[in-house]
């Protein structure tokens, strides 16, 4: 019987209004693919802001399953 080893999960964060411009967030999606890709489980944390809200919250769990991200969890809400 052969041994299979899981590498923890990689964590990291999709800030809809805090971080990313359209180049960052084109980066940050070759990224996750890449490390998706390659057998590496994928967590993303998504802040909570008012503009996150607006957003049909589909388009959030459509992005992440279009990118094989493994886990989602939802964090911080904020003043904004």
């Amino acid at each position: 019987m052969s041994e299979q080893r899981m590498l923890p999960a990689i964590t990291t964060s999709w800030d809809y209004d805090i971080r990313f411009d359209k180049n960052k967030e084109t980066l940050w999606k070759t990224n996750v693919e890449f490390l998706v890709r390659n057998g590496v489980p994928v967590r993303v944390t998504v802040t909570v802001t008012q503009k996150l809200l607006e957003l049909e919250p589909q388009v959030i769990f459509d992005m992440c399953k279009e990118l094989g991200v493994w886990c989602v969890n939802f964090e911080r809400l904020t003043i904004n």
